[in-house]
């Protein structure tokens, strides 16, 4: 079975030195890199060269910004039955895509398959994450994904219309995340299966914004993607307010508590939820 991992790559060499150099060590080597590079310059150059040899790498230099986008672009090349998006600062383990194309073969009624998203020690990062394995559903999909996780079957990916560009990482909107969110939503009102497996793990670096400032603004900008998905795809109420809450909740208790930082950063997540749900354009 062979797969295709689709890098949108802008700012980083050595991450994605470090994801290339785990590809080299997948005990599966039925698959394919596609190398979408949205920086200005050739930074990449001497990286790629460095696996040319031993990784069957596309590239495709892409001027426009915009995650989404440029995986879009990434799948329109991809030759593979599966498509993954790695992030490019992450990294698999030798036996990822191996456990990834069993899934797939022993279980054809799948459309799709995630994991964890775990720092180098293990440990679950970037949210909260289901310890239950199973298939996802509208409301248990936001413990159970993220975009680096996602393993989908292509003619799945080309069906449902792939990522939304109006959504994440530079796409020049408002609503800065949750891309992948909505594409497994879509996946899913198209009645096909997901399934999510805590115990696939993706490996990406604890990472923290240069200042505060900047981590203010990621995480209004993430959470104004989260609102406005909840409202693209009609969740009830009763739910977004859940999500909202918990944030302020969060707030709250970082204030009572003394870290201000941190009440800052789940302020500025619940007003980016309201105004990402109060938002009709």
């Amino acid at each position: 079975m062979f797969i295709s991992l689709v890098v949108a790559t802008v700012g980083r060499t050595a991450e994605l030195g470090r994801l290339l150099g785990s590809l080299v060590q997948q005990t599966h080597k039925d698959f394919e890199v596609i190398v979408i590079d949205q920086n200005p310059d050739d930074r990449l150059v001497v990286t790629l060269k460095m696996y040319s040899k031993e990784l069957d790498v596309t590239y495709r230099k892409e001027p426009h910004r915009g995650v989404s986008r440029a995986r879009n672009i990434g799948a329109s090349l991809a030759q593979g039955e599966i498509l993954a998006f790695p992030d490019d600062d992450c990294w698999y383990e030798p036996q990822l895509l191996d456990r990834v194309r069993s899934f797939f073969k022993d279980a054809p009624e799948y459309a799709g398959l995630t994991g964890r998203v775990v720092d180098e020690r293990g440990t679950p990062s970037t949210g909260r994450w289901d310890i239950d394995a199973g298939d996802i559903n509208k409301f248990n999909e936001w413990t159970r994904s993220a975009e680096a996780t996602l393993f989908l079957r292509q003619t799945t990916f080309e069906r449902v219309g792939g990522f939304d560009s109006n959504l994440g990482p530079g796409s020049g909107t408002p609503w800065g995340a949750c891309e992948g969110d909505d594409l497994i939503l879509r996946v899913l009102s198209f009645g096909h299966r997901i399934y999510y497996d805590p115990a696939l793990n993706i490996y990406h670096k604890n990472t923290r914004a240069l200042n505060e400032t900047a981590s203010l603004l990621k995480a209004h900008a993430y959470a104004r993607g989260m609102g406005r998905v909840m409202r693209m795809h009609k969740y009830p109420l009763w739910f977004v307010g859940y999500y909202c809450m918990r944030s302020l909740g969060g707030a709250l208790h970082a204030h009572l508590t003394g870290d201000q930082t941190r009440a800052r950063y789940f302020l500025s997540t619940f007003k980016g939820r309201i105004a990402g749900w109060l938002s009709k354009h």
